[in-house]
């Protein structure tokens, strides 16, 4: 099996940039709200259309495909986290991007 293509690499290292400089920003938005889960991507690159929240020292993350109804099992995998979707901020939500 060969291994990534040269785009795949660059989309990689979009991603490992993006979520450690939300991460980042995110964290301290957090510690002053004393909040421990957060969202640090979501779907921000469109060839990438993943969700990744960080919860306390742990990470999940998600497909987000639009296509998917609402009631699939990939959409509704977030639910099982039991974190109240309004204390998950995004930058395009929130006003901190």
């Amino acid at each position: 099996m060969p291994g990534p293509s040269a785009k795949e690499l660059g989309q990689a290292g979009f991603l490992r940039n993006r979520v450690a400089k939300n991460e980042k920003h995110q964290r301290k938005w957090a510690r002053n709200a004393g909040i421990s889960a957060f969202r640090v991507y979501d779907k921000d690159i469109p060839e990438i259309p993943l969700a990744i929240d960080l919860f306390r020292t742990q990470a999940n993350s998600m497909v987000r495909d639009a296509s998917l109804r609402p009631d699939s099992e990939t959409a509704s995998s977030s639910r099982s986290t039991n974190v109240p979707t309004k204390r998950i901020p995004n930058s395009k939500s929130s006003g901190l991007g």
